[in-house]
């Protein structure tokens, strides 16, 4: 016959004397999770406990066994008790819901969800609530019927999670309180995710080796993510690590490219509804940075066409990240994850790039950000590639260019990081849809002098693609329309040697000789200089390297 050892008020009691046995977590939610299991079948038999309390749980040492006892409410009242012990003839006090503490009591199952609840908050803190607060029995009803709820401590380690179970366990409508088969299943929920977080280094590592299709790997991986997700609305001690899991996971996927199975699962499973939750209430920065890492991967892709859209106009995470960035402005990781948050949702989404850049003024916290960490090489690459997506819009443009005046900050980006192949290649991407602006154009040619910096970056990264096609596409705009620009560029820079040298070097890359063309099309506009390129573009042609362009 299975034999309990002791009862969960003895064992917290020896949990507090001694540290060596002192519960996990994991066991903990055990315990508890079989303590829903009986109430789950005594409720499901019409049976109402009404004395649920540590004293009347049994346990066997092992914790494989959990019983609830006492039903007869025997427990003798005696004189030196302390309020957690006083029985009366319907209960214990400290575990009554505010429903039976007033006449005529009202007795139904959600008593005894109230009472767990309280043993819940117990289990965590070793000692009953309210235990040295107050003065008497009266002062206790008084208090809990005035809505008054034990609170949990910051000492004390808990998983979000329960401490939400714990708040509708005790509401004090009893409606508002979950069933408990509902507490049950979430607790078996709980342990389904606690087993899969186990596996998150290896599936993390065997992730990109899944792409065939769903095999085993890629459909525990499928299941990992929904997991770790659920759990982000309820894990605290562990939440640092579960947003490292996600963002290690969406960003390998990311990576890999060709698919975006885990980043539609993260999506779906609310992803976004969990991060705006800790960006809200988390003041801790590098929980903030996770937070945003994890959502800038989970938004890049297909699948997330619409979960940008409503990050922004729906769950106005814009207004949340703003107050990010000027929080905690010297945080370097947190501010190049806000400015990484932006460039998901900006893109393709022109009403997105309108609210955050024309209402909420995000150029004004990328351009503090970019001057507050200038040595910083992710902040200044996520900042421009942030300026890349909000200059697609024509007034954003002007603001971003001359109000706020970020093209200063992105030609310093340039110079201070002419060995980061992603900071140039994104930086010209910026100055690219900037350029599309006439104040713009002029302001970065005739005043910055940002020719310099894109024939610096084409000369350092001569052998790289992409940003041999963003120099020139950035050379493109730059000398779209304004003649004195096609002019420097053109003569005093010899901008054309440089082009001609990335189609010479690349004369396998589509995008490359696109956008080579098109700056050269615009060079030649000017009568000087245009004779050297087009003689070159046709020298080329004539090889077959590419089509002759249109001029």
């Amino acid at each position: 016959m299975d034999k309990c050892d002791m009862s969960l008020d003895d064992l917290l009691y020896e949990s507090e004397t001694d540290a060596t046995l002192a519960l996990t977590l994991d066991e903990k939610e055990a315990v508890l999770r079989e303590i829903a299991r009986g109430l789950e079948y005594l409720h499901g038999k019409l049976v109402v406990h009404r004395d649920l309390k540590p004293a009347n749980i049994l346990l066997s040492r092992d914790l494989g066994l959990v019983k609830l006892a006492d039903f007869g409410l025997a427990t003798q009242l005696e004189a030196n008790s302390s309020i957690a012990d006083t029985v009366s003839s319907v209960g214990t006090p400290a575990y009554m819901a505010p429903e039976v503490l007033q006449a005529p009591a009202r007795w139904t199952t959600r008593a005894d969800i109230y009472a767990f609840g309280i043993v819940m908050w117990e289990v965590y803190h070793g000692k009953s609530p309210f235990e040295h607060s107050v003065r008497s029995i009266s002062d206790l009803e008084t208090r809990v019927l005035n809505r008054e709820r034990p609170l949990v401590s910051e000492n004390v380690d808990v998983r979000l999670w329960v401490v939400r179970l714990m708040e509708k366990c005790w509401a004090h409508d009893p409606q508002e309180r979950p069933r408990a088969s509902e507490i049950l299943q979430t607790f078996q929920d709980r342990k389904n995710v606690r087993q899969s977080t186990r596996l998150i280094r290896g599936l993390v590592s065997a992730c990109p080796r899944s792409r065939g299709g769903r095999n085993g790997v890629e459909d525990a991986s499928i299941e990992l993510v929904q997991g770790l997700v659920r759990d982000l609305s309820d894990v605290t001690g562990n939440l640092a690590r579960t947003l490292d899991a996600i963002r290690n996971i969406l960003e390998q996927e990311y990576d890999a490219k060709g698919s975006d199975v885990l980043r539609a699962q993260a999506l779906s499973c609310g992803i976004v509804v969990s991060t705006k939750r800790i960006v809200e209430h988390s003041t801790d920065p590098d929980i903030l940075a996770k937070a945003l890492w994890a959502l800038r991967f989970a938004l890049t892709g297909e699948s997330g066409t619409s979960f940008r859209v409503a990050a922004i106009q729906e769950h106005d995470l814009g207004s949340s990240v703003i107050e990010v960035f000027q929080a905690f402005r010297d945080h370097e990781d947190l501010q190049a994850a806000a400015c990484g948050f932006v460039i998901p949702v900006t893109f393709d989404s022109d009403r997105n790039e309108v609210i955050l850049v024309q209402e909420l003024g995000v150029g004004k916290e990328i351009a503090a950000a970019m001057r507050k960490h200038p040595e910083s090489e992710s902040v200044q690459n996520y900042a421009c590639g942030a300026l890349w997506n909000l200059a697609a819009n024509a007034r954003n443009k002007e603001i971003l260019g001359q109000d706020v005046k970020l093209v200063k900050e992105i030609v310093a980006a340039m110079r201070k990081h002419l060995e980061s192949e992603s900071v140039q290649s994104k930086a010209c991407s910026a100055l690219a849809n900037l350029a599309a602006n006439d104040r713009n154009e002029v302001i970065l040619v005739q005043e910055l002098k940002v020719g310099r910096e894109i024939v610096a970056a084409m000369r350092k990264h001569s052998g790289s693609e992409i940003v041999q096609e963003k120099a020139c596409g950035a050379l493109w705009s730059l000398a779209a329309k304004n003649a004195r620009n096609q002019e420097i560029l053109g003569q005093e820079l010899k901008v054309g040697k440089g082009i001609v040298a990335a189609m010479r070097k690349h004369p396998g890359s589509e995008a490359v000789q696109k956008q080579a063309c098109g700056a050269l099309g615009n060079l030649a506009c000017n009568s000087t200089g245009g004779s050297l390129h087009l003689r070159e573009v046709a020298r080329l042609a004539a090889v077959g390297l590419f089509p002759v362009p249109y001029f």
